[in-house]
């Protein structure tokens, strides 16, 4: 969720933003004049393991405070010319403000940001997606790790990723469309002529309904109707042929209540395990 913050709700942003991260730390500001109570939640952060990525703009830089930042084991600092931009990030939330990373800024100014987490998909992509081009463009002033890439790819596009690999084809393509109400993304898969030219599959909610589109005659699709038992997949699917050209497929309960709790790549082997299965089914019915 969104919300807008002020001055003591900025300085309280930033150092939540660091003090809960576990997996990274991205700190974009102009001015390098990190104060002793923030540097210390840093270095906090550094014996965690978090990679702490710095990026900064001005070469007003002490070298007490250049010193200090060497001592870490996970930061990497940069430099990027006429930088402006103010942005403080961990892996699952952020605040994007005016606010400069010294104490003037923290006890004096008038600031105004805007206070985000995990939930906002499509701003935290977007922003990512921005500091990346300013990294690219920055220059490495201490590097202890190998800068990593910020925005990663999504299950529903590593799911296509790995359809294709396993079933030794470049059919299933992914899509993704922003929400026009929703700060969220609608993704699916599609597979259009496979398993072959008379059907297409369309893979829709993280893969958990699974469409089989059926491009054949009336006749042929009657036929398919009378052989047709979809019981035989309820140990793992719930089966449904609610239109005589179209086959779709959903976890089974057990399966339905528990799927948050799976690892991705067990989620994805079920999901190709049930493409074998229907698809052999249905092309032994439609010869």
């Amino acid at each position: 969720m969104s919300k807008i913050v002020s001055t003591i709700g900025s300085s309280h942003r930033i150092e939540q933003v660091i003090s809960e991260a576990r997996e990274y730390i991205v700190i974009v500001t102009p001015y390098l004049k990190i104060t002793t109570p923030l540097l210390s939640r840093l270095f906090q952060a550094d014996k965690r393991g978090v990679k702490i990525l710095l990026i900064y703009g001005k070469n007003e830089i002490s070298k007490e405070q250049k010193d200090k930042l060497k001592s870490f084991q996970n930061l990497n600092l940069y430099y990027l010319n006429d930088l402006h931009a103010k942005c403080y990030i961990n892996e699952s939330s952020g605040l994007l403000s005016s606010m400069n990373l010294y104490e003037y800024s923290q006890v004096n100014n008038w600031e105004l940001g805007i206070s985000f987490d995990i939930d906002d998909t499509i701003i935290k992509d977007q922003l990512l997606g921005e500091i990346e081009l300013m990294f690219d463009s920055s220059e490495p002033k201490i590097e202890k790790f190998k800068r990593f890439n910020l925005v990663k790819k999504r299950y529903v596009e590593r799911l296509a990723e790995f359809l294709n690999s396993h079933f030794k084809t470049d059919k299933f393509k992914y899509e993704k469309e922003a929400e026009e109400f929703f700060d969220e993304y609608f993704e699916e898969i599609t597979a259009i002529g496979f398993p072959n030219q008379n059907i297409n599959i369309e893979l829709s909610n993280d893969g958990t309904r699974i469409d089989y589109v059926l491009n054949y005659s009336e006749t042929e699709l009657n036929k398919l109707k009378s052989n047709l038992n979809l019981k035989i997949f309820s140990d793992e699917f719930r089966v449904y042929h609610n239109r005589p050209d179209c086959i779709s497929m959903y976890n089974s309960i057990f399966h339905r209540d528990k799927w948050e709790t799976y690892s991705d790549k067990y989620k994805s082997e079920h999901i190709a395990k049930g493409i074998e299965r229907m698809t052999s089914y249905l092309i032994k019915n439609l010869k």
